[in-house]
């Protein structure tokens, strides 16, 4: 009973906690104040969540100060939800005493044309402007740290927009929906842009990115105009997401040592913890979609005939990087082997999957998770006897690891599934071919 008891007191308080948020102090000339100190004040809410349908009419201009009972107060905040829902407002001026502008402030001003922000405004809440289909354009202060968390969604004719020097940050969602924007410019010092930040600015053909950025997360550029992109050098992490469903097909992204060659083979670097490099082609192979040759686990030359006659029995244990039995050490030379089952298993875990059709052949694109480049592993099928099987198919797609099962299964290895990535369940007769995606040592 007496947790019962509790749990209701917490609850009260919880709900005047609430209420205050939204309440107000004083009304002067029809506009609601909260005191915030014993001479400074903020606009507030009308009613809490503006239930009684209050709303200011036409053009308002807020005082720099307010008298009420004898003390004067200095109007220095826009409060969170100071006039959401007022979709009669259609003009605003605010005084330059202003310093900070609450969440959901403007929220759904429908008819709010112009606001001015006054340069000493240092701070945004989050859906500040959400929803103001009628603004044009807004200038925003220098002072300001960020563009917080749907600060101009759904801002429809919304044209153009500065984003001021000091801004380090884009949050999410931040101009969706800003259908009239066409042109962005991303100033230095933006190191951050997060989930949806342009998502269906449908005009939208133009985002210069800043050399500062660092992380740039998923779906940003979603439903916008944009066909290319230039990634900066100083990008750490892009979401594998980043560009989904946009209409971006050229994105140039910075070399930094990602891609090279060893003895005459091209290798790229999926930034995986273990620092692996892993060759674009398969052993035999010319180009990323050709199926290359097909090894017996354990043999270094191709073969016509795959049967368990003529298979080596012998038992290895790790081969990779023996030229005597590693067919990528022995075809292609000491710098490169066939992958361990921990080094498949890195991109299982580290890169995303998707189905990919390169010259016509279907396969897998496995693109990195932390700097977009990928490898193309072709849906190549495995060799039985003299008959080709499985071909463009993931479901029987196979290539060796460089690692053999322990006994008593020491006739079978374990090989990357395209279906299923890598793990110690998966193993197969080692007479089988199947082709190699070596990586460097």
């Amino acid at each position: 009973m007496n947790r019962i008891y509790k749990k209701l007191v917490l609850t009260v308080v919880a709900l005047l906690c609430s209420v205050a948020a939204y309440g107000y102090d004083f009304v002067v000339d029809g506009i609601y104040y909260s005191r915030l100190s014993k001479n400074s004040v903020a606009v507030s809410n009308m009613s809490r969540f503006n239930s009684e349908n209050k709303t200011y009419v036409g053009d308002l201009v807020i005082p720099q100060t307010v008298t009420y009972e004898g003390v004067t107060y200095t109007i220095t905040a826009i409060g969170d939800s100071a006039f959401v829902k007022c979709w009669k407002l259609t003009t605003l001026k605010l005084p330059e005493t202003v310093t900070s502008i609450g969440n959901h402030a403007f929220d759904g001003c429908t008819k709010l044309a112009s606001v001015n922000i006054p340069k000493g405004v240092k701070s945004i809440g989050a859906c500040a402007f959400n929803y103001c289909p009628m603004l044009t354009s807004i200038t925003l202060p220098q002072g300001i740290a960020e563009i917080t968390d749907g600060m101009v969604s759904y801002c429809e004719k919304l044209t153009e927009i500065v984003i001021p020097a000091g801004v380090t940050r884009i949050g999410q969602r931040a101009f969706s929906d800003c259908k009239g924007l066409t042109k962005l410019n991303i100033p230095e010092g933006v190191t951050k842009i997060e989930y949806e930040a342009f998502v269906d600015c449908s005009a939208l053909k133009s985002v210069t990115l800043p050399s500062t950025l660092k992380t740039i997360e998923a779906q940003v550029f979603k439903g916008t105009a944009m066909t290319s992109i230039k990634v900066p050098e100083g990008v750490t992490s892009i979401d594998p997401k980043a560009f989904e469903g946009s209409s971006i097909t050229n994105i140039i992204l910075p070399d930094k040592g990602l891609k090279g060659s060893a003895d005459g083979y091209e290798w790229v670097d999926l930034g995986l913890p273990s620092g692996t490099k892993w060759a674009t082609c398969n052993v035999g192979a010319q180009s990323p979609d050709e199926y290359g040759d097909f090894f017996a686990w354990g043999e270094t030359k191709r073969k016509v005939f795959y049967t368990t006659n003529k298979y080596n029995k012998t038992e290895l244990g790790d081969i990779g990087g023996n030229p005597h039995f590693d067919a990528a050490t022995a075809n292609w030379g000491s710098k490169w082997r066939t992958p361990s089952l921990a080094q498949i298993a890195e991109l299982k875990k580290y890169c995303e999957w998707e189905d990919a059709i390169v010259n016509g052949q279907v396969g897998k694109k496995i693109i990195s998770k932390t700097n977009l480049q990928y490898i193309f592993i072709p849906f190549a099928g495995i060799r039985i006897k003299a008959s080709h099987e499985n071909a463009d198919s993931q479901l029987g797609s196979r290539y060796w690891s460089s690692t053999q099962c322990t006994r008593p299964l020491t006739h079978h290895a374990n090989y990357l599934s395209i279906l299923n990535g890598a793990n110690k369940g998966i193993h197969g007769d080692i007479y089988i071919g199947c082709p190699i995606r070596p990586v460097l040592k």
